[in-house]
């Protein structure tokens, strides 16, 4: 059986996301290196991830076209949601990614890279990157109409739309 995963700014390759801290001081990503950041992903994406599932990544996929064949390592049917960071020329993607949208709806859910105002969301849920650790707040609780799939948020594995469902 195919099976639909989601999952959000991998930035392979991004030396400097393995320095960013959290306001009391710890790191948001706790890796020595990017190569160990990497590793990681490219390890649990596969264990999760067959040939014949699709994964959505929803943006912000490498900051450095150097990168990009890291994910002919990865396995699945990949599809792009463009982020503020993928800035390469689509014919670049296409190598890796099956299709590439801003935007794109599935089932009940708005797929995007950032967070997308509430009024545009009515009866639906927006799955999405950009704001890593962070999630969509409303009175201090987390919004639920907001499923955050940045890696921090989901253990740097790809989430699988059952789980999604249950969220």
């Amino acid at each position: 059986m195919n099976n639909i995963f989601f999952i959000g700014d991998t930035h392979f390759g991004h030396k400097n996301i393995i320095k960013f801290l959290r306001e009391d001081g710890t790191k948001v990503r706790p890796f020595d290196s990017v190569k160990e950041m990497d590793d990681l992903i490219i390890s649990k994406w596969n264990k999760t991830v067959s040939n014949n599932d699709t994964v959505y990544h929803l943006g912000d996929v490498v900051m450095n076209r150097n990168f990009l064949p890291i994910l002919n390592e990865l396995n699945g049917n990949k599809i792009l949601i463009l982020g503020n960071h993928d800035k390469f020329k689509m014919s670049e993607y296409l190598l890796y990614f099956n299709k590439i949208y801003s935007s794109h709806k599935l089932y009940r859910y708005i797929l995007t890279h950032i967070p997308i105002h509430p009024f545009s969301i009515n009866n639906m849920f927006n799955i999405h990157g950009h704001i890593h650790e962070k999630r969509v707040m409303l009175n201090s609780e987390i919004d639920p109409k907001y499923i955050c799939v940045s890696v921090e948020n989901i253990n740097y594995t790809p989430i699988s739309i059952d789980d999604i469902k249950n969220i």
